[in-house]
């Protein structure tokens, strides 16, 4: 949004919620499904927006409030027009490397490997979840 995004086009993550409950990975009706994947999606990008006190989407959109750290010039130029760089950094090569490296290894952005099963993830959360409640950490 702070580049000019009006809209989230959730057309991938809908396919990818249908292809979860058709290998019955998620028990769940579409519908309903799609509909807390959107909920979640809206409520994740207020809580953000609030937390950086931006009360309109209308005066954040194609602010460019942001530096960039960590790319090159080139790639800032490019891809970023207009955004203040003051720290030069990696390149599309650099960048490029990193991602097959990463492609290659089946690691995800932090280095975990994939959770295959649904009913995986779903336990993690659970258990993240209790845990926080009887930490009495709150959101």
């Amino acid at each position: 949004m702070g580049y000019g995004a009006r809209a989230v086009n959730p057309y991938l993550a809908h396919e990818c919620i249908k292809e979860l409950i058709d290998k019955g990975l998620l028990d769940k009706d579409l519908h309903v499904a799609i509909e807390d994947y959107n909920s979640a999606v809206l409520h994740g990008i207020v809580k953000i927006a609030s937390k950086m006190g931006i009360s309109t989407i209308q005066s954040y959109q194609s602010a460019q409030i942001f530096e960039i750290i960590g790319l090159s010039t080139d790639v800032v130029s490019k891809y970023f027009t207009n955004t203040a760089s003051r720290v030069e950094g990696i390149g599309m090569e650099e960048i490029a490397e990193t991602v097959q490296f990463r492609h290659n290894q089946g690691l995800t952005h932090w280095g975990w490997r994939p959770i295959r099963r649904w009913t995986a993830s779903a336990s993690i959360s659970c258990a993240a979840e209790r845990t926080r409640k009887s930490t009495s950490i709150t959101r």
